[in-house]
């Protein structure tokens, strides 16, 4: 290399430096340069969103340090339309989800709520069982159990009768809908049980609070010997007023009062009725009958007569008596239109009627409706009537009574009938099986042909193979009738 070409490389070299050196970035100058985030405007495509999605609206200005200046952005707002972080919907805009994308349901419109949450209540459900309380199978998965008010609904093998049932699933009071409340332990919604032998308390055929506050009425089930019931919440209509009958009205939402009944039930031909009020049979026929005039309380408890489940396998009630369930019947024909024509109860031992006192209308007798009380009807008699002890054809329904006062046809010796499947037939004293077999009062002077005292037997024992009380032999231990029926037929004993 030459002495001239060197000298003309440094002096270029020196030259560049000392231009380089010379220049400094300056805000303001309308160059973005090294260190500065902006400069005076922001390209139009940025967006608050881009920079801080926690606050996504608002516009983004440039500072006078040439650096972005977030101040004027906004956090999000449910409700403006736009699906923000934090948001799973906003509006329409669902993020392009579906009721089949979010999972579980195959079908159906996806909403959003006013939360900003996904709304399924429109979505249905790749399910197996529709309704709650259904029978279902707790390994089926968690497609088993359609969804109830927007919740999902799981198969509970903890029911009250220890089978699985569809329930749905709650986690606040007020999910679960007309007459259910949610069990906050175990979250599913249930009915709330009363009656003595039950954690809720109380007592059956009289009042009770669901969900701590809302009046209902506890309505008897299963067997008397239970002595439990379910706690019906009430509506405001009163008895006698119109009323909306719904077979699905339990564990639904938005239910309006007015159309349901205060402590009763709606009778009626369709979807509409009248209210009957409650009552509770063992008052009415010890104390006072406090149903509304023209109205009377009739038990309906009788024995069950179910041999076999709807399933087939055997009813472990089979001949148990039901529970007392009391309901304010008409006296009088067509005052409700759904129930066609009235009767007068009556006292089986007494013969009077039970609302009054007085005996039964001239031409009629009190005569046994329901197996399971003392409690009858004043029914229609023949104009000659045959006294105790005399051969006499098993009534049929709507029949004559035939018998004397205080007497009805029924089955003439239970304990030694050679043909127990076709029995002889006879009129026989009613008694009060509760005063006991022997030395009964309605019992008192009659004997067989050698002069042995009948005895009262309840009618609980008449239908069974060894004329014991009802048992159930496959419940582990085995279990007998602890509240048998208080009727009773004064018939000859075991030989």
């Amino acid at each position: 290399m030459t002495r001239f070409s060197l000298c003309l490389i440094i002096t270029l070299v020196v030259g560049c430096q000392n231009v380089t050196d010379s220049h400094k970035n300056e805000c303001g100058n309308g160059v973005i340069e090294p260190g500065e985030e902006c400069e005076g405007t922001i390209p139009a495509s940025l967006s608050c969103s881009q920079l801080n999605p926690l606050f996504p609206k608002g516009e983004i200005t440039c500072s006078d340090s040439c650096q972005f200046d977030l101040s004027r952005c906004e956090p999000p707002v449910c409700g403006d339309g736009i699906r923000h972080s934090g948001e799973f919907c906003d509006g329409l805009d669902l993020g392009g989800e579906t009721c089949t994308s979010i999972g579980f349901f195959n079908e159906g419109e996806l909403r959003c709520d006013a939360n900003c949450r996904f709304d399924t209540s429109a979505c249905s459900f790749a399910c197996n069982v529709q309704e709650n309380f259904s029978p279902c199978d707790p390994f089926a998965g968690v497609d088993e159990c359609c969804p109830k008010n927007g919740q999902l609904s799981t198969c509970s093998a903890s029911y009250g009768d220890g089978s699985a049932r569809c329930l749905q699933l709650c986690y606040e009071p007020g999910q679960c809908g007309w007459s259910l409340q949610c069990n906050l332990e175990e979250h599913v919604c249930n009915y709330l049980t009363c009656g003595e032998n039950s954690m809720g308390g109380g007592y059956i055929n009289s009042g009770c609070l669901l969900n701590g506050s809302e009046s209902g009425w506890c309505y008897p089930f299963g067997t008397a010997m239970d002595a439990v019931g379910i706690c019906l919440q009430s509506g405001e209509a009163q008895h006698g007023e119109p009323c909306t009958i719904s077979p699905a009205i339990d564990g639904s939402l938005n239910i309006d009062p007015a159309t349901q009944c205060k402590n009763g039930e709606c009778r009626g031909r369709s979807f509409s009725g009248h209210c009957i009020s409650y009552c509770n049979p063992q008052t009415a026929i010890t104390e006072s009958d406090t149903c509304p005039a023209n109205f009377n309380c009739l038990d309906f408890s009788d024995l069950n007569m179910e041999q076999f489940t709807t399933t087939g396998e055997m009813n472990p009630d089979f001949l148990f008596r039901t529970a007392s369930y009391g309901l304010c019947y008409p006296m009088v024909d067509d005052i409700i239109p759904a129930i066609d024509q009235g009767l007068v109860t009556c006292n089986l031992i007494s013969g009077n009627r039970i609302k009054s006192g007085d005996p039964c209308p001239t031409n009629s007798g009190c005569k046994p409706l329901f197996l399971g009380s003392l409690m009858g009807y004043c029914k229609g008699v023949a104009t000659s009537l045959l006294p105790p002890g005399t051969l006499c054809n098993p009534p049929n329904p709507g029949s004559t009574g035939i018998c004397q006062e205080s007497s009805s046809c029924f089955m003439a010796d239970p304990f030694n009938d050679p043909s127990p499947i076709d029995p002889q037939w006879r009129c026989r004293s009613m008694c009060d099986a509760r005063l006991g077999m022997t030395s009964n009062p309605s019992c008192t002077g009659q004997t067989t042909m050698d002069g042995t005292p009948f005895i009262c037997l309840t009618v609980s024992r008449f239908y069974t193979p060894d004329k014991e009380l009802p048992t159930d032999t496959s419940s582990i231990p085995t279990v007998t009738e602890t509240s048998p029926s208080p009727l009773g037929f004064c018939v000859p004993p075991p030989l």
